[in-house]
């Protein structure tokens, strides 16, 4: 049977809180605000996971100067189009983002 990890997030401040909700089995508290790090390593902690981290430097073959998109390259684009763009960022759907950009 797999165990389950309960990581507690709270914006309350108060230091006694943090005491209780350990105390009914939380394996982690952390309060607001907190950096994406922490959680991931709560995880890996908790949970035994391992993360591998894709490179995302721009010396590769396919990444060159020449291809970054920027701001400046949208100018030419139609308001219905970056509206779309700005939604499907919202979404955080990297494949709708790509499809809109090709």
């Amino acid at each position: 049977m797999l165990a389950t990890a309960i990581i507690t997030l709270t914006a309350s401040v108060l230091e006694e809180e943090k005491a209780i909700i350990l105390s009914v089995s939380c394996d982690d508290f952390f309060r607001k605000p907190f950096a994406e790090h922490t959680i991931v390593e709560a995880l890996s902690k908790d949970l035994g996971l391992k993360y591998l981290y894709a490179d995302m430097t721009l010396s590769g073959s396919i990444h060159n100067l020449e291809n970054l998109l920027t701001s400046e390259n949208l100018t030419v684009m139609t308001k219905e189009w970056i509206v779309r763009l700005y939604e499907r960022s919202l979404e955080a759907n990297v494949n709708l983002i790509m499809e809109l950009i090709q």
